[in-house]
């Protein structure tokens, strides 16, 4: 059950206000996420105003990789400088003779269409879609949108640097958890929608540790915008849904809220479900950050 100081402000939206309220309704084994919890995705961020817009989207982190105005038009310019993020990070990891995901000649010359702005269609393509996860994972822009499978994991992504003294912190007033029913993850040969895309998690051990995915907006049902927020498309797929007369949807998407001064009780609590630093990082970025947040639970 919820507790009492916690409550539900709509549908879709639970605003919590203790960090044991939060990881409680977050258990996989309660009934309100119905008998399999791998139905949902989850995500976590640090400002629970910010919509779910992938970083593709986000001007500061595209701009370095635009070039000068596409004669085609802005979505073509958009698209030119996502596949130069995904061209600058194939040929940077060839050149650590890392695994490239459908790696070789081919590939390249589907990156150097749209690179050259020459079209703006079906972007990503699926043989591109492994790279760009793979890219999306390592911190650089793509219209891929990160997901996890365990919610106690989200939590983590919402809360986690308010244990690193070098992060500064978001402006918003609380963190947010978001829960996706992924049933609305609708086959793009279908109708459109939000597709899933996967990356081998053999090359890349946080992804594994994470339980992570993504999620992609493929918008042939839904006009011609390729910048629309998650949230705004998942508004727009269930205002498209037929339900009985008298029946009430089941939510598709949930947005879960905790006050930002509750995220160290929230990240004492984590610890003690074995969610920390140390389970969703490998290496020595675990122990980094094990060794960060050891350190900020004991002060």
């Amino acid at each position: 059950m919820i507790h009492d100081d916690d409550k539900i402000t709509e549908l879709m939206s639970h605003d919590f206000k203790s960090a044991e309220g939060l990881l409680e309704y977050l258990m996989p084994h309660k009934a309100h996420w119905g008998t399999e919890p791998r139905d949902w995705l989850f995500r976590g961020q640090e400002d629970s105003t910010w919509d779910l817009q992938p970083s593709a989207f986000r001007e500061a982190r595209i701009k370095p990789f635009k070039a000068k105005p596409n004669p085609n038009g802005s979505a073509c310019s958009q698209v030119s400088a996502e596949a130069r993020v995904l061209e600058f990070f194939y040929r940077m990891g060839d050149v650590q003779a890392l695994p490239i995901p459908n790696g070789g000649v081919e590939l390249l010359s589907t990156l150097a269409e749209y690179v050259k702005g020459a079209k703006d269609d079906d972007w990503i393509p699926q043989e591109l879609r492994p790279l760009g996860a793979l890219a999306q994972h390592h911190l650089l822009p793509t219209r891929l949108l990160d997901w996890t499978r365990k919610p106690l994991i989200a939590a983590y992504f919402a809360a986690y640097n308010v244990a690193d003294p070098t992060k500064a912190d978001q402006a918003g007033e609380r963190i947010a958890v978001w829960a996706l029913r992924k049933e609305r993850l609708i086959a793009a040969d279908q109708r459109g929608g939000l597709v899933e895309v996967r990356a081998l998690r053999a090359q890349n051990p946080n992804l594994h540790l994470q339980s992570g995915l993504f999620t992609m907006y493929v918008p042939e049902s839904i006009g011609n915008t390729h910048d629309l927020p998650h949230n705004k498309v998942v508004e727009l797929l269930d205002a498209q849904r037929t339900t009985p007369p008298g029946a009430l949807p089941p939510p598709s998407l949930i947005k879960l809220t905790l006050p930002k001064t509750k995220r160290e009780e929230l990240m004492k609590l984590l610890a003690k479900h074995f969610v920390s630093g140390t389970t969703v990082y490998s290496g020595y970025e675990g122990a980094a950050r094990g060794a960060l947040e050891r350190a900020f639970r004991g002060r």
